[in-house]
Formats: C-alpha cells, sequence, structure tokens
C-alpha cells in the first residue's frame, strides 16, 4: 500500500521539478526585464544616497578679539616688570623693560656726536654767508670800478685811462677770489651736512636699540601672563607678556580635516560649549574657514573662526576649551 502512495507521487514531483526549470530557464533568457516589470531592463536601481550628517564637531578654544603674545626684541636681563598678571592697561604702556646701560650710553654718545656735528654744520653755513656776502661785496666794487672806467672822457690821459683799467682788473681778481672761498665754503658746508646727518642716524639708530629694551602693550587691554620676574636673563623670540583685549571673543578650531572642511561654510550656525563653563550653549556662526591646510600629525586641518551671536558668559578665558557643533543642514 505504502508502494503504491509512493508511485503516486512521482509524477506531481516530476511535473513540479518541470515547470521551476522551465522558469529558470525564462529568466536566464529574458534577463532582468522579465524580474523587474516593464522597463526595469534598462538599467538596475540605483542605490539610495549616503545620509549626509547635520553637524560636524571638533575641539576649539576660546581667543580674545585682541591678543598679543609679545617677546623682547634683544637679549638682555629683565630690569623692571611695572605691571602684574590681571592689570588693566592702556595702549603704549610699559609692560616690561630690559637692562638698558649701555644702549643707554650708546644713545648718549651718538647724541653727544649729533651735537658736534650740528654746531658744525651751522659754524659751515654762516662762513658759507659770510663768503656770499664777500662775493657780493666784489660784484659791487667790480660795478663801481667799470662805471668809472666808463666816464672817464675820451680826450683824458693815457695814464688816467689806465688806472681806470687797472681799478677794474683789481676789481675782478678780488671777485675771482671771493668766489673762490664761496665755493670752498660751501663745500664744507655740503661736508657738514653730510656728517650731521650721519651722526643724525646713528643717533636714531641708538635711539631705536634703547626702544627696544622695553616692551610696551599694543593695545588697551588685561595683563594676562607674565612669563618671567626680574633678574632673569631673556632672549629674543621667547614670550614674556600676554595682553587680550577680553572686551570680545572669538572662537577657533584647527580640527577640520579634508573630509570635513567642504562641508562647513562661512555663516553657518554653530553651537559652543566651554569645558570651564559647563551646561552653558553659546550660539555662534561661523566667520572664516581657513584657505590653508597645515599638516598635524599626519593629516592637513584648517582653521575655522567663529564669533559669539551674542553675549559669552562670564568666565571666558584665552585658551579655554570648547566643543563646537557647526552646522551643516542645507
Amino acid at each position: 500500500m505504502n508502494e503504491e502512495r509512493r508511485m503516486g507521487r512521482r509524477p506531481v514531483v516530476i511535473a513540479v521539478i518541470a515547470i521551476v526549470a522551465v522558469a529558470v530557464v525564462a529568466v536566464l533568457v529574458m534577463g532582468p526585464g522579465l524580474v523587474g516589470g516593464p522597463g526595469a531592463g534598462a538599467s538596475p536601481t540605483a542605490p539610495p544616497p549616503v545620509a549626509v550628517p547635520d553637524e560636524v564637531t571638533v575641539e576649539g578654544r576660546a581667543v580674545p578679539a585682541r591678543a598679543a603674545e609679545l617677546a623682547v626684541a634683544v637679549a638682555g636681563t629683565v630690569a623692571d616688570i611695572p605691571v602684574e598678571e590681571g592689570d588693566a592697561v592702556r595702549a603704549g604702556a610699559v609692560l616690561l623693560e630690559l637692562d638698558a646701560g649701555a644702549a643707554q650710553a650708546e644713545l648718549d654718545a651718538a647724541t653727544a656726536g649729533l651735537d658736534a656735528a650740528t654746531a658744525r654744520a651751522e659754524q659751515a653755513a654762516a662762513a658759507v654767508s659770510q663768503a656770499q656776502a664777500g662775493v657780493d661785496q666784489a660784484e659791487a666794487a667790480l660795478r663801481s670800478a667799470q662805471a668809472a672806467e666808463d666816464q672817464v672822457p675820451s680826450g683824458a690821459s693815457a695814464a688816467t685811462k689806465r688806472q681806470a683799467a687797472a681799478q677794474v682788473d683789481v676789481a675782478e681778481a678780488a671777485l675771482a677770489g671771493a668766489q673762490a672761498q664761496l665755493e670752498g665754503a660751501q663745500a664744507a658746508a655740503r661736508a657738514a651736512d653730510a656728517d650731521q646727518a650721519r651722526a643724525e642716524a646713528a643717533r636714531d639708530a641708538a635711539s631705536i636699540g634703547l626702544d627696544r629694551h622695553t616692551i610696551s602693550a599694543p593695545f588697551a587691554g588685561t595683563v594676562v601672563s607674565i612669563t618671567v620676574e626680574e633678574g632673569a636673563l631673556v632672549s629674543p623670540g621667547i614670550v614674556v607678556v600676554r595682553v587680550a583685549d577680553t572686551s570680545a571673543w572669538t572662537f577657533e578650531t584647527t580640527e577640520v580635516d579634508e573630509a570635513l572642511v567642504d562641508d562647513v561654510e562661512e555663516g553657518a550656525t554653530a553651537t559652543v560649549r566651554l569645558d570651564g563653563v559647563p551646561d552653558v550653549d553659546i550660539p555662534a556662526t561661523v566667520t572664516r574657514v581657513g584657505d590653508y591646510g597645515a599638516e598635524l600629525q599626519g593629516d592637513v586641518r584648517f582653521t575655522v573662526v567663529l564669533e559669539p551671536d551674542g553675549e559669552v558668559p562670564d568666565g571666558v578665558r584665552w585658551n579655554m576649551t570648547a566643543t563646537i557643533r557647526i552646522s551643516t543642514a542645507p
């Protein structure tokens, strides 16, 4: 009985296998158009677009609206620091002075040299004036002698005519001598003027050299850092004083790499949260996206600057770490 049932099922199984085989052949022959319906054979279905994140999150820092890191221009010993950290200072206020004894001596010597050169130049100028007066007098004497010669009557004796001509010759010789003296005085004056100019340049250089021993505030602000003490030996290029105008703040990040920079645009909105002022979100706007990428730890990164859209909370300090979320939504 069971054998008969098995024998009866064989035709059905064979029929099902045949139908499946026909369907597979049809698919292979007719291609994807048979599966996809009308028009499906033109091209495969395109993949869905990759979702672009709606913000870029990077680390940054708080930066005063104006800030200066000041270094000495010459090597020397710190003689005086007339300010302290936290002091408010006006533009031009002295912040630090180096021992300038040698520079002051050089300036004093250069000033004395300039005074002497100026005196010589003045004397030379006076000599020129005197020589010019001598030329004027000689010219006047020559004109007088020539007029006297012209007034000699034609019937005068030969001796009278020779005497008048001799007076003209004497006047001409006197004029030539006066002119020579003037030329000599003018040459001496030019040399004296050149000496004065050199002495003035030396004095100016010495004055600049003395000024280089002093650090002054480039703008009104607050002294936020002093890194040396009186008596310390300092070298050029080493920051010794930092001054900041903390009346306004910006935020900067150098963490935007090549993969993210195209997603950040000027005018984009952002939110800044400072580690030192937690639980306060500061709305901000991107004001600059750097065009130059600096290599940092094997990556090329761009600087992005943001300005707060309103007041910043109390307690913000220079270089305070911040988490910056910049919107990239269209």
